[in-house]
């Protein structure tokens, strides 16, 4: 390859990388929703919490207030009611849930933190007995 060729394959490269490098990286986050609102599958790929809540707005009508910003980043996949998808999304914030009317308004009070560690609910597992027949 010519020096001039290297020096233009240089220039290009460099150029993507800066582009790369500038372009917001929430452009790389996906939020996917299928079913209905009583049955419902959320995946999130490097989305924030708020960006969920939005798309679930947009596809059933559900309102949200936020006094905090939900940027705490989601990677999983929620399944369940509208109502069991948000508790979820929402575990260890601090929040409002209205249900009346049909609809489903959220006010969030202040976000969970990414690194907070929650307690384990408590598991009571039931042990049958048998009956000494004598």
């Amino acid at each position: 390859m010519s020096r001039h060729g290297r020096l233009l394959q240089l220039l290009l490269s460099s150029a993507l990388l800066i582009a790369w490098s500038a372009c917001p990286h929430d452009a790389l986050a996906q939020t996917t929703i299928e079913g209905a609102e009583d049955a419902m599958t959320v995946q999130a790929r490097d989305s924030s919490v708020q960006e969920i809540l939005t798309a679930l707005g947009t596809r059933f009508g559900l309102r949200t207030r936020n006094i905090t910003a939900l940027d705490r980043r989601i990677d999983g996949t929620y399944e369940g009611s509208l109502h069991k998808v948000v508790t979820r999304l929402l575990d260890g914030s601090s929040y409002v849930m209205s249900t009346g009317g049909g609809h489903i308004e959220v006010i969030v009070v202040s976000a969970s933190k990414p690194n907070e560690v929650r307690p384990q609910p408590s598991v009571t597992v039931f042990t049958p007995t048998r009956r000494r027949s004598d």
